[in-house]
């Protein structure tokens, strides 16, 4: 009655104690002997990335014979003989600071501006401003006039920039903390690094007229400009740091065009400067035996330097020009657009601290720029979108869903302000708040308009701005780079399915306003006349609404060409049963929160591929081009309109773009199929990070 598979397990177990009793056994038959010194001689004579091995003597072994630190097993095999400041000084490699010239001072100048630039951006301070020889060594420039203050200012910036961050309630580590190690010096205190550099401007000993931007400057006066600069950015940075406050808005605006002012004279005298090389160098670093992370060392000119900080300074005055805005509308169009003038640290902390400040009432609604509460602007976006709000026994109902409204929006706003590849992945955390919004939106309209028909206010402009958000999450794959040309079908498919449902959704809110202005679009004719009769709100709602019928029209043209293209195996789909299945379902797997809008499952779309695949190929391009042109119609007739706002002609212009090139690559496609040429295609995002277009390779 013995059990056979435990007799077999048991007679395994036995055979492994006897190897194993046999193997300590050679262990403790064997005679050690000293052969440090052996292995010594053999480490000097091999070259970097050899190694000894043989079958007792592996990679284990040759690890622990080898001294850490060696290049020959250690990471910082990079490491040189040591640079150190005091002995490149001795060598005649750099002056030391006591020789340095008006002109060398403003290459190093520049250049540190451009190291601080980089950091400003989220950059190593091991691979920017720590290149930076002299600081190695604080006591070569512990007494020079001018050095000294500079260093000290950028030690009191990063502290403050550091302490900045820290504040953010909603950016993430990775978004934002830069490498700050040793150069905060909480020690440093504004008025003292603010009159160490007005020190310095004075022992330039220059006469006290002010220049203009247009003259002429010398080394002496580029150099007070440049300190002066310095001066301003210090007071600036000091007061974003601080609760946002609509009483130091002039103050900080001062500073802002001093800034501007500055720079454009800082751009126009880079050239008086040395060239700054010699005193940067990521040597010193591996001398000291750091460990400098395995990245590229990011590097601009000092002119584009110049830009970075002009960049800055612009979208610091554009924060306050939003938050001026009480309406919800601008806001997320602002916040979607932010990333993409790539922002620094300064001005997204900035932005991300103050759009919406302090603890919060008791709903956890907070202030908007301090100057209204969310509520309000809730409010003041619903009156915006012309929704009747009656008085009476609505009001709690209504009190409850712009409680819920807001508290959904402020995070809809904030995921904006995070990285791309973060919104990419956190958006979709949205979509299940938006679903119950969406129910009490119903129920609302159902309560507040129910002696109308068709007065769907809410669920429109509810499901408005989560449709912008859907689209977006999904254009954002085109802009990072996410998705494989094989998939481009599918995208195309379910961007098609959002942006129908976003057309529909906005003609139904258009029809409720001007149905003399929709048809006017449609047919070019009476435009100025219809236009005159909206608010601006409407009429910049309708220009957005027309864009994107005109990138659907396109969208659409090119879901059909690609799935036309992947029926005749120009596009290799991925096609083998489950496989395909799995990846489309899991690409998609974003909008499975979306509750309020049915799933586009992977059926649907192989059904449209059979139907594509059972066309003949010139019927279907013959649609196809018909397509493409009701968009380019579409943006022909929107480009009649003369006061149409300079970021919505510059849409306008690549979506066309984007069109055009689509169409002609469209009868090269058909050239090439009738012809039956081997060619192949590629689906591109160079006119528009966001959109992709037809390119015949």
């Amino acid at each position: 009655g013995i059990n056979a598979e435990y007799m077999g397990e048991s007679s395994r177990r036995m055979e492994e104690a006897k190897d194993q009793l046999n193997a300590r056994a050679f262990w403790d038959n064997l005679e050690y002997r000293e052969v440090t010194s052996l292995l010594d001689n053999v480490v000097k004579e091999l070259g970097r990335d050899e190694m000894l091995h043989n079958g007792v003597f592996d990679l284990h072994e040759s690890m622990s014979a080898i001294e850490t630190g060696d290049p020959k097993m250690d990471l910082k095999s990079n490491v040189k003989d040591a640079f150190l400041v005091s002995n490149a000084i001795r060598e005649g490699k750099i002056p030391h600071p006591s020789q340095l010239t008006d002109e060398d001072l403003i290459g190093i100048f520049d250049q540190l501006l451009t190291k601080e630039a980089l950091w400003f951006e989220g950059h190593s301070l091991a691979h920017t401003i720590y290149l930076f020889v002299y600081l190695y060594d604080p006591s070569l420039y512990a007494d020079h006039k001018l050095l000294k203050p500079l260093i000290d200012s950028i030690h009191f910036n990063t502290t403050q920039v550091f302490e900045f961050i820290k504040q953010s309630l909603s950016l993430r580590d990775e978004d934002l903390t830069p490498s700050y190690i040793s150069m905060t010096d909480e020690r440093l205190k504004e008025e003292y690094v603010r009159q160490g550099l007005m020190a310095a401007e004075q022992s330039l000993d220059l006469p006290k007229r002010k220049k203009n931007e247009d003259e002429e400057f010398n080394a002496k006066e580029a150099l007070e400009v440049r300190l002066k600069f310095k001066r301003v950015l210090v007071s600036l940075i000091t007061l974003l740091k601080l609760p946002f406050d609509p009483a130091r808005e002039e103050q900080i605006l001062s500073l802002v065009r001093s800034c501007r002012k500055s720079l454009q004279i800082i751009g126009k005298t880079i050239n008086l400067g040395t060239d700054p090389t010699k005193f940067f160098t990521p040597d010193t670093l591996k001398s000291l035996m750091m460990q400098v992370p395995p990245r590229r060392i990011f590097e601009c000119t000092r002119a584009e330097a110049v830009e970075k900080l002009q960049t800055m300074i612009n979208q610091i005055e554009s924060i306050f020009e939003i938050s001026k805005v009480p309406t919800l509308y601008p806001l997320i169009k602002f916040a979607s657009t932010f990333i993409d003038g790539k922002p620094n640290l300064i001005t997204r902390t900035f932005l991300d601290t103050n759009v919406f400040a302090g603890p919060g009432d008791a709903n956890g609604l907070r202030k908007y720029f301090n100057r209204l509460t969310v509520r309000s602007l809730i409010l003041n976006s619903m009156k915006e979108f012309e929704i009747p709000l009656p008085e009476g026994k609505a009001n709690e109902d209504l009190e409850k869903f712009i409680v819920s409204a807001g508290i959904v929006f402020q995070e809809y706003v904030i995921k904006y302000l995070r990285n791309k590849f973060r919104q990419r992945r956190e958006f979709h955390r949205l979509y299940q708040d938006f679903s119950i919004l969406i129910h009490q939106a119903t129920e609302l309209d159902a309560l507040l308009f129910q002696r109308k028909v068709d007065s769907n206010f809410m669920l429109i402009w509810t499901f408005d701005l989560l449709i912008r958000m859907m689209v977006r999450q999904l254009l954002l794959g085109f802009e990072i780079e996410l998705y494989d040309q094989s998939e481009i079908p599918w995208v195309l498919f379910y961007l098609d399915y959002l942006l129908s449902m976003f057309d529909r959704n906005n003609a139904n809110y258009i029809q409720k306003f001007s149905k003399d202005f929709a048809q006017a679009l449609l047919n070019s004719e009476g435009l100025e006349r219809a236009k005159k009769k909206l608010t601006p709100f409407q009429r910049n709602f309708l220009y957005d609404t027309m864009l994107n019928k005109a990138a659907y029209f396109t969208n659409r043209g090119l879901m059909n060409v690609a799935t036309l293209l992947a029926a005749k195996d120009i596009i290799q789909l991925k096609n083998d049963g489950p496989t395909a299945k799995n990846r489309y379902e899991h690409r998609f797997k974003i909008f499975d929160r979306a509750y309020f809008i049915s799933k586009l499952s992977f059926e649907k779309y192989r059904q449209f591929y059979y139907e594509v695949q059972s066309n003949k190929p010139e019927e279907k391009i013959a649609s196809i081009k018909e397509l493409l042109n009701n968009g380019k119609l579409i943006l022909q007739n929107l480009n009649k309109i003369t006061d149409l706002p300079p970021e919505k002609k510059e849409l306008l212009s690549k979506l066309l773009r984007i069109n055009v090139t689509s169409s002609i690559s469209l009868s090269k496609v058909d050239q090439n199929l009738k012809a039956g040429k081997e060619f192949s295609v590629a689906f591109t995002n160079g006119i528009h990070n966001q959109y992709v277009c037809l390119e015949v390779l």
